[in-house]
């Protein structure tokens, strides 16, 4: 059996230098574990293929949000960090997707790997995409969106509330105080489109 150029080194150290796992493993981190390092493939939709592990951990992480945050959440969608501060719109009615209460039950997660690898492409031409969502206790369904983040600022509110307004969304949602902030809109119900 002829050994490799990682077992060799393994033999000799007795352990696995990271420069030597960046070496011949780019996509693990320095653990050895894979679709962790930083040249990782990024997982869209879908559970297959050699970005699924983390696909499978951040569909996990963002349904746990979901749940965790059902007043609403504006999450960056690379690495799901919360977003704390700011005026939030949500980008085309026609993007949003709700879900009952029961196939989000029974299928979250495969629901929140499918839906954050639309944000996470749709983020690729625009960097300013989040993820966003919320329950609607009133509709017994989760809501989630493509949104937009607009500075905590007087000049942030008025930019948000003329998009919101453009948009036809009913609300925009302000983060700081946890409340939505009317624009008048429809939410898509008038056929008009952004």
């Amino acid at each position: 059996m002829v050994e490799t150029p990682l077992q060799r080194v393994l033999r000799l150290s007795g352990k696995i230098d990271p420069k030597y796992i960046a070496l011949f493993n780019p996509n693990h981190d320095d653990h050895g574990r894979f679709g962790v390092g930083s040249n990782a493939p990024t997982q869209s939709a879908g559970g297959h293929g050699p970005g699924a592990a983390r696909g499978n951990v951040d569909a996990t992480k963002a349904a746990k949000i979901a749940e965790n945050n059902p007043e609403g959440f504006t999450v960056n969608p690379g690495n799901l960090s919360m977003v704390k501060s700011g005026y939030v719109v949500a980008l085309d009615n026609k993007l949003s997707q709700r879900v009952s209460d029961a196939e989000w039950k029974a299928n979250k997660v495969a629901i929140a790997r499918e839906y954050l690898g639309k944000v996470r492409d749709a983020a690729k031409t625009n960097s300013q995409v989040k993820l966003g969502g919320w329950h609607s206790t009133a509709d017994k369904q989760f809501v989630l969106d493509h949104v937009e983040v607009y500075p905590n600022s007087a000049k942030g509110k008025s930019a948000a509330l003329a998009v919101g307004v453009a948009r036809d969304q009913q609300a925009i949602f302000h983060i700081d105080t946890m409340t939505e902030i009317p624009t008048g809109g429809t939410g898509g119900k008038s056929g008009k489109s952004p």
